[in-house]
Parts: C-alpha cells; structure tokens; sequence
C-alpha cells in the first residue's frame, strides 16, 4: 500500500503544471469573415451542462467517498446517447490535479478509479462504449464509436479542472486504440499516451484468437478484412503509428491467454520505426487494466516526460 500511493505521489507531482490547449478558437462568419472567439471554459464539474453534448451531470452520493467525488454524465453526442464518469479528489476546484483519460476494456469500476487515481491526487475521467442495442448505437470498433471519443475530448478540452494540469490518455484492450488514435489527433493537448494489452494489429491479432473473434469484428466493422482491408487498417495502430508525435508507454503482460505480446511488440516496432518515443515493458503479474503493477511500471516515464518537457530538472 505504501509502494502504490508513494508510486502515485510521484506520478501526480511529474504531471503538474502542464498546460492543455489553447483559449481562443477562430470561427467564420456567413460573410466569410474570419473572427477570433474565447472557447467557453466551465471551473467546476457541475457547470458541465452548460456545455454542448452534455445532458447531465449528477453526483453519485453512494461512491463519493474517502474523499473523493463520483459524477455520472448523461451526453448527446450527435444523437448518440453515452454514459460517462468523473472521480476526483474532493478539493479539486482549489488545486492543480492532472487528469487521465481513461479507456478501460470493458466495464466501470469505482472502487479502481477511487483508489488507484482519486484518492492519489488524479482527476480520472472514463467514456463508455456504444451499447449495440440499436442500429444508431451499433458499436463500431474505432470508427464511428471513436468520433464520440473525439467530441468527447472537445468537451473535456473546455473544462478548466481537466485541462490545468495536464490530460494524459490510457487504454486497454480496444481502448487502447481510442488512446493512441488521439495522441495523433491531439498532440498539442495530450502530453502522454499508455497503452496495456494492446490491438495493434487487427489481421493478426484475429488469426490469433478464436473464429468469434474475427465474427466479432466483421459485425462491428462492417465487414470481412477481405472485402474492406482499409478499413481494418485505418483501425489498427501499426499503420498509424508513425503519426504520432508524443511520448508513449507500451505495457505487456507476459503470457497473457487473450493478448499476445506480438501486438505490442508490432506497435513497439512501427512508433520507433517512424520516428517516434517509445518505452516497453513486459510484466509478469497479469492484472486487470491498469492495476497497481501496471502504474508503478509507468512511474519512470511520467518522471521523463516532465524531464523532457522542461518541468523538472534531471
């Protein structure tokens, strides 16, 4: 207990005093006119409403414990309905905590997000998936599905709590190409990206599991690889790695029964082929996600990017 909040101590002090984003935003007039706005900043999370695409904002009274608050959203994101999560340190309108955004495989868990970030001074923010229940919230394995990520990310760009001091992206599993999908997109706003049990690969990563697996992801994208072979490249990292412009930290877990390490050595291989920073490391204890193991693993490259960046001294 004492490694883990140490580990995170250290992880919310390298992440500090980062900024994110930009406060203007120029927009065009009907006469053609190019004019120069201020972008609509909110200070505290129940302000959130007031911003396009969020229907509600309410606290969560049963999980805003150990001195952290839980908030669940309600957002229109062009007709798509989605849920999403806020936990944060109870005192975060008067101090500068980083935020992680995080994209786990699959389900929420407060517990995790309370005592693996929030009470550790970390702002943690989760978008859910697409439910499949109707044809308009068909899942969409990082197409569709990731322009919700983006509109998303615009929102959390206006929220001054979110923004002060950092945004660094996580993923797991198919997450994890949401997280690295945005370190191209955004790389002036996000300051890190971390990826565990990673797909990068979709050709291979199908050829490695069982046939529902590649049913799964012939429903979900539309198609079989064969018919639609762009498709399936614009949705897997190895073709995009060389776009991205920002520190990324590849975790894997060694002998892992669903993942094999051959998709994060590929996305390994291809960032530092094209150019770009990368650090990989193996674990042996398979956890789920980001576990404390995981986190502890990052901690050296938190410290780095500060290094990099000019925040702290080597």
């Amino acid at each position: 207990m004492k490694k883990l909040c140490f580990v995170l101590a250290v992880i919310m002090l390298t992440l500090s005093l980062v900024g994110c984003g930009g406060d203007e935003v120029t927009t065009t007039t009907d006469d053609g006119d190019d004019t120069t706005n201020q972008v609509k900043k909110v200070f505290y999370v129940e302000k959130m409403t007031e911003l396009d695409g969020v229907v509600s904002v309410v606290k969560n009274e049963q999980e805003s414990i150990d001195g952290c608050l839980a908030y669940d959203l309600v957002l229109d994101l062009d007709g798509v309905y989605l849920d999403a999560q806020i936990v944060m340190p109870q005192d975060y309108r008067y101090k500068d905590y980083s935020t992680v955004l995080y994209f786990p495989e699959i389900g929420l868990n407060y517990y995790n997000l309370r005592y693996l970030y929030a009470s550790n001074g970390v702002i943690v923010v989760r978008l859910g998936y697409r439910s499949g229940e109707s044809v308009e919230q068909k899942k969409d394995f990082c197409g569709k599905d990731y322009e919700d990520v983006k509109s998303f990310f615009e929102i959390c760009k206006q929220c001054d709590f979110l923004t002060r001091a950092g945004i660094t992206v996580f993923g797991s599993s198919e997450g994890s190409v949401r997280a690295l999908k945005l370190a191209v997109d955004y790389p002036n706003d996000i300051m890190g990206c971390a990826v565990i049990d990673v797909i990068s690969d979709i050709e291979s990563f199908m050829n490695a599991r069982e046939e529902s697996i590649r049913q799964l992801f012939e429903y979900q994208i539309g198609g079989s690889i064969e018919d639609m072979p762009e498709e399936y490249q614009k949705r897997s990292a190895i073709y995009f790695a060389d776009k991205i412009d920002i520190p990324v930290m590849i975790l894997a877990y060694k002998d892992h029964p669903l993942v094999p390490m051959e998709q994060a050595t590929k996305l390994r291989d291809a960032i530092i082929s094209g150019g770009g920073e990368c650090e990989y490391q193996v674990l042996d204890e398979i956890n789920s996600d980001f576990g404390v193991s995981a986190l502890y693993a990052m901690n050296s490259w938190y410290v780095q990017i500060k290094v990099d960046n000019g925040f702290i001294n080597e």
